[in-house]
């Protein structure tokens, strides 16, 4: 992973190349947060939020709204980038550990992972254990609508 000041540097550069090498890694970025506790990644992650929402409303990492900002940084990644790397997939696979608490989360990784499908299929092993994963916590914590999500997704990619 890039360090600190190249992460903030990119992710505030006028340059979408520059500000797309740090939005590749919020997957990565997320997962270490999660795992390591790391203040220092939590306000990396707030920055990059920030810079991409209404900059008159900024906002602190709480619980309260810890979610809504995960939700956001994982549609901007899917947003932005194109080609999708194993080791950000994998982290996406790992997060899911971390975010069974959340039906929300989970939905919004189910759906991450579907936008990281691609025609070539390099990850397509990684994309099928991630949705299991969420359909296994979904059944274990009765989440009928994570359900739901990830049954469509699993039917639309068995076509």
């Amino acid at each position: 992973m890039n360090g600190w000041r190249e992460l903030i540097e990119n992710i505030r550069s006028d340059k979408d190349d520059d500000r797309n090498k740090t939005i590749e890694q919020i997957p990565t970025l997320l997962l270490d947060s999660v795992n390591k506790k790391d203040d220092i990644l939590n306000q990396l992650l707030l920055v990059i939020y920030n810079l991409h929402t209404d900059m008159d409303n900024f906002e602190r990492l709480n619980m309260e709204n810890r979610t809504v900002i995960i939700r956001y940084l994982l549609r901007l990644y899917t947003e932005t980038i194109n080609e999708h790397k194993p080791d950000q997939i994998d982290a996406l696979v790992k997060l899911i550990e971390h975010y069974s608490h959340s039906p929300q989360l989970l939905i919004e990784i189910a759906n991450t992972l579907h936008h990281c499908d691609q025609p070539e299929g390099n990850n397509n092993h990684l994309i099928e254990k991630g949705l299991n994963l969420i359909k296994e916590k979904a059944s274990e914590y009765l989440y009928n609508d994570t359900l739901l999500m990830v049954y469509s997704i699993l039917s639309i990619r068995s076509q």
